[in-house]
């Protein structure tokens, strides 16, 4: 017989739970990043380690459906459209355009997770509540 699964986070579940990242970069770079992003915090670090699900990187546009469909966006828990540069009108600008690509997922295949858009400009909140009303806005400076 097999080896029993290893559960995620004790929540009942029989697997990790994965993350993708779809970014227009390449493999190395995202997961670099990720990399500082986690070493930067004691804390993270350590419930990276506890916690951390299986980490896939895709390179793709994340502002088009096509790329969207091929990650399984539609059957994700969660999705983060996350800020992609210093200069904060381009990254809104990304950003929402991501959006737009999530609220024009064909019919067949529409998201039902939770969307959260990271924004840098307090205006472009009420943007993303008028593509994709049940999306939530987060304002980083």
């Amino acid at each position: 017989s097999a080896p029993p699964q290893r559960k995620c986070c004790g929540c009942g579940c029989r697997r990790r739970r994965q993350i993708v990242i779809l970014a227009d970069m390449p493999t190395q770079q995202m997961a670099d990043e990720v990399q500082v992003h986690c070493l930067a915090d004691p804390l993270l670090q350590r419930i990276t380690t506890l916690f951390l699900p299986v980490v896939c990187y895709k390179q793709g546009n994340p502002t088009d459906i096509s790329e969207l469909l091929s990650v399984s966006a539609p059957n994700a828990r969660d999705i983060l459209v996350a800020r992609t540069s210093e200069n904060g009108h381009l990254s809104d600008l990304k950003a929402i355009s991501a959006l737009l690509a999530l609220a024009a997922m064909p019919a067949d295949s529409p998201v039902n997770g939770d969307v959260w858009v990271e924004v840098c400009q307090e205006q472009s909140l009420r943007t993303v509540k008028t593509i994709l009303p049940d999306s939530h806005g987060i304002v980083a400076r």
